[in-house]
């Protein structure tokens, strides 16, 4: 039997030097593996960026799909569905992969589990405020694939799944409220509780750039973002789910505080959500 044929999907919006990054290091990658490869650039960006990306993808050999929506987790339905190969393989547009990552997740692969989970590790300028979200419990599951030999949820910025098993559970969940953020936690949670855990794989390695979150704004974006679904993560997998009573009332405190004293709500969210962070 030969080696599986792979399918990277990356969905986009605009970072067109990104991509650009991104695509050179994956063909190495996948020039790298012996087996059949393709990478699919699903974007929704304007016309006025499109035609860039469209272009970086003819350069580096890649399939450029042009997406009717900004919905992330609909862009890698799209791509899982006009993909070709036995196995998905899931990357950022803000991730710069290694040269043996391809290689390395099928070594580690195995037929019974549903997918391999990789290391991310940062790159770039740090900031004070990339530097404050990587010492957060927001960025622990970047390191699973160092810490455990298996995991029961993963990032989908590294994160390569049998392509029949993802359409088993019907892919990524498109009926949450936000456009991004939590899908790869409910994804990777369906798959392991239907086909057992992910394979961690220390030595697949990817680089993601810090500019993404380098500034005050961005940070709390992402923060309040992360913070928000992990509310309807809660309902939709309820059973996990472990009360703190202590973490609750400590943070409804420092809410209330800060609404008190000075009536912001971003403020608010924020500050309820880096506490409960930190307890």
């Amino acid at each position: 039997m030969g080696l599986p044929a792979v399918s990277i999907i990356t969905p986009t919006e605009g970072r067109p030097d990104m991509v650009a990054t991104l695509l050179k290091s994956s063909h190495k990658a996948r020039l790298f593996y012996s087996g059949w490869t393709e990478h699919l650039i699903v974007d929704n960006s304007e016309e006025s960026v499109s035609y860039k990306i469209e272009e970086i993808c003819r350069v580096h050999e890649a399939k450029y799909i042009k997406a009717d929506t900004d919905n992330v987790r609909k862009k890698r339905n799209l791509g899982a569905e006009l993909s070709k190969g036995d196995i998905l393989f899931f990357l950022d547009s803000d991730i710069e992969p290694t040269e043996e990552i391809i290689t390395t997740h099928i070594e580690s692969l195995t037929i019974d589990a549903p997918g391999s989970l990789g290391t991310i590790k940062f790159c770039g300028k740090p900031t004070l405020w990339n530097t404050i979200m990587e010492t957060t419990a927001l960025t622990q599951s970047f390191n699973y694939a160092e810490n455990y030999k298996t995991a029961l949820w993963g990032p989908a910025a590294n994160l390569m799944v049998w392509k029949n098993k993802f359409e088993a559970i019907n892919g990524f969940t498109v009926d949450f409220p936000a456009l991004l953020g939590g899908d790869d936690l409910d994804l990777t949670l369906r798959l392991t509780d239907t086909y057992g855990p992910l394979k961690c794989t220390p030595k697949a390695i990817c680089f993601h750039e810090r500019r993404t979150w380098a500034s005050f704004q961005s940070a709390i974006h992402r923060s309040f973002r992360w913070g928000r679904m992990e509310f309807y993560l809660l309902k939709r997998h309820e059973k996990k789910a472990v009360a703190s009573p202590l973490k609750f009332w400590v943070c409804a405190f420092l809410a209330f505080f800060v609404t008190f004293f000075f009536s912001l709500e971003p403020l608010k969210l924020a500050v309820m959500f880096f506490t409960y962070l930190i307890f």
